[in-house]
C-alpha cells in the first residue's frame, strides 16, 4: 500500500512523513531522494529547467513504485513535491503523474493524503514574513491565489484531507496510520 502525501509548500509534508517513519512506515521524499543523488531540485527551478526536474521526479517515482511492488505487505508513504504534482505554469495536475498513478492503481492499493493549512501558517512556514522594505515578500493575495489554484488542481486526487494548521505532524501521522492500516 502506498500513501502519497501532497500539499502546497509549507503544509508539513516532510514533517508528517518523518512522523510516519517514526511509526514504522517506509518513507520516501522525492526531493530528499534527488538531493541524496546529488541533484538539487532548487537549482533546476532557479535555472528554469522544469522539464528536466519533472523527468527526474518521474524516473525516481517509477523506481520507488517498482520497489513497493517487490514488498507488497509494507506501509509506504511517498512525499510528492508540489512542483511535480502541479507543474510550472499550469493550474492542472501533472498529466504524466496522473498516468503513472492510473497505471499502478490496478495492482497496488494507493491513496493520496492532501495537507492543507490556513494562509497565515503558510506565510510563516515559507518565510514570507519580514520587513517589506528589505525582503521581497509575495503579496498575500498572490499567495492565496497560488494556494487556491493548487488545492483545486489536486482535489480530484485526494482521498483524505488534513489541516496542518490545527494539528501537529505527529497527530496527522497518527490519523493517517489509523486510516490506512494494512
Amino acid at each position: 500500500m502506498i500513501v502519497f502525501i501532497i500539499g502546497a509548500p509549507g503544509t508539513g509534508k516532510t514533517s508528517v512523513a518523518t512522523e510516519l517513519q517514526n511509526s514504522g512506515w517506509t518513507v520516501a521524499d522525492l526531493d530528499d531522494n534527488l538531493l541524496a543523488q546529488g541533484i538539487s531540485p532548487a537549482e533546476f527551478v532557479l535555472e528554469g529547467k522544469h522539464t528536466e526536474l519533472e523527468a527526474s521526479y518521474h524516473q525516481l517515482l517509477t523506481s520507488l513504485i517498482e520497489d513497493v511492488k517487490r514488498e507488497p505487505g509494507e506501509k509506504y508513504a511517498i512525499v510528492l513535491p508540489s512542483n511535480f504534482v502541479v507543474t510550472e505554469g499550469s493550474s492542472d495536475c501533472n498529466p504524466k503523474l496522473l498516468q503513472t498513478l492510473a497505471r499502478i492503481r490496478d495492482t497496488t492499493p494507493m491513496y493520496a493524503v492532501g495537507l492543507e493549512t490556513n494562509l497565515s501558517k503558510l506565510v510563516l512556514r515559507n518565510g514570507l514574513i519580514g520587513n517589506r522594505g528589505v525582503n521581497p515578500v509575495m503579496p498575500r493575495k498572490s499567495l492565496r491565489n497560488l494556494y487556491e489554484r493548487f488545492s483545486e488542481a489536486v482535489s480530484p486526487l485526494v482521498n483524505l484531507s488534513l489541516d496542518s494548521s490545527t494539528q501537529s505532524a505527529a497527530e496527522l501521522a497518527k490519523i493517517i496510520d489509523q486510516e490506512y492500516r494494512c
